[in-house]
């Protein structure tokens, strides 16, 4: 990518990759493969320059002659559904590499495709998923809350969309699955299951298809609310570790930075 973005020569560049990637698919048994393509273009909204990078496979159909009216098999390409693809926001990752940018930390997201990303790809492609983990996680959080925002929720349902996205990724988490992006939105919209998605995947936000979540970024979107006889108690996840602090060894919460509104209502 470097030499590419030196010299500007397109051809170069796709046959040196599409090489990698055919030492990559050799080394790997029951890789599917499939049809290369490499697209170098700028988005006119931001004048960001993108690489796109997606394989696409034949798709296997039926045609009738038009002759003695037999079916026949054919195989054809089904472009409104890709594989695997992912977006390589190439104008944030020069300013990473030249220093100009110290903010961002990540310059790729997985497009959604027919199947999960695969092994191969991602190393194809050189992303260490596990240095992606926390920011995905925080563009999940970001997304979902600008959604609830954008949808005009009031505070009970923004509360319940918290929390259901927050206990279907902590069940994947625990059994070592990846955070499926359609399964949220089917999740909170199961009348419209691409809204949450379409939303969360566009330019602004940049969620991935497939996340491997960070634990500790998103239990901050967890609301945790109890009701005892003599107390009832609710705070934003996202408060613990500051002004929440929960001691797990000794069973104890702690309230740090107490309103005035709060101190005044306690007899001394």
């Amino acid at each position: 990518m470097e030499t590419y973005l030196a010299d500007e020569k397109f051809y170069d560049f796709s046959v040196a990759a599409a090489k990698l990637y055919k030492t990559i698919l050799e080394d790997t048994i029951n890789a599917t493969g499939g049809f290369l393509i490499f697209t170098d273009f700028v988005n006119t909204d931001n004048n960001y320059r993108y690489m796109l990078i997606l394989t696409i496979n034949n798709k296997d159909g039926y045609l009738i002659s038009e002759d003695d009216l037999t079916l026949e098999d054919i195989k054809n390409l089904d472009l409104s559904r890709v594989d695997v693809a992912c977006m390589i926001n190439l104008s944030t990752w020069q300013a990473i590499e030249q220093g100009s940018d110290t903010e961002s930390k990540t310059y790729l997201s997985f497009v959604r495709g027919n199947k999960s990303v695969s092994y191969y790809f991602m190393t194809f492609i050189d992303c260490d998923n596990k240095t992606t983990n926390t920011e995905s996680s925080k563009r999940l959080t970001r997304a979902l809350e600008a959604y609830s925002n954008n949808k005009g929720h009031d505070r009970k349902t923004k509360i319940q969309v918290r929390n259901t996205v927050y206990d279907y990724c902590s069940e994947r988490m625990k059994r070592k699955e990846e955070i499926q992006l359609s399964a949220i939105s089917a999740l909170l919209d199961p009348e419209n299951i691409n809204d949450f998605l379409e939303f969360a995947a566009s330019e602004e936000y940049g969620v991935s298809e497939t996340i491997k979540g960070d634990p500790a970024q998103l239990k901050r979107m967890k609301y945790i609310m109890y009701k005892g006889a003599n107390y009832s108690i609710e705070f934003d996840g996202d408060l613990i570790g500051t002004d929440i602090i929960y001691n797990k060894q000794k069973n104890e919460l702690t309230f740090k930075k107490l309103p005035d509104e709060l101190v005044k209502q306690i007899p001394n």
